[in-house]
């Protein structure tokens, strides 16, 4: 490599160099969050940007973000209007926490929509879609289960926000069968 090459190859560099360390300022102002190694060195890159929850738009997992809601308890009766029918939006508990949770699984007519409005809990362990053991505390639940029941709060928790927690009553721990 002549020494005219050897030149225009480190401006070259100092170039891709310089536009790069622009790019990375840009892109970190402006929200793009993902990462790409050059060169060995970890830099910002345009892959996907966040999207505003301002907007109102659903992200991936298809529920609206619930960033202003004050957490509160749900009694039976306050947890059954949100079915998706009395109120468009849809809660269910689940070990106690109430989430709101996709229409398009739960909401009227959709495969899942029995557990809407309720504590799920029971039901969800025993994959029972009749309504029979809606409202009812898990806990003589066998040990497989609970283990099924474990899954689907690990599920809940990565997939959809949680609005608050739910007030038992009486009823809710007189366990049949």
């Amino acid at each position: 490599m002549s020494f005219d090459s050897k030149q225009r190859a480190v401006v070259v560099a100092v170039a891709a160099a310089a536009a790069a360390t622009v790019s990375v300022f840009y892109l970190s102002r402006t929200g793009c969050i993902k990462k790409l190694s050059l060169f060995g060195h970890k830099i910002g890159v345009a892959l996907s940007k966040r999207t505003s929850s301002l907007a109102g738009e659903a992200p991936r997992g298809g529920i609206r973000p619930v960033s202003s809601i004050v957490k509160k308890g749900y009694t039976r009766e306050q947890l059954s209007q949100y079915d998706g029918v009395k109120n468009e939006r849809i809660f269910m508990s689940v070990k106690m926490k109430v989430y709101e949770v996709a229409p398009h699984y739960y909401g009227p007519g959709q495969h899942y929509h029995v557990f809407a409005g309720t504590e799920a809990s029971r039901a969800l362990a025993k994959a029972d879609l009749t309504g029979k053991y809606l409202n009812q505390y898990w806990v003589n639940c066998t040990e497989e289960e609970l283990d099924v029941l474990e899954e689907y709060v690990e599920k809940f928790n990565s997939k959809y926000p949680i609005v608050g927690w739910y007030v038992p009553d009486d009823q809710f721990y007189k366990v049949t069968e």
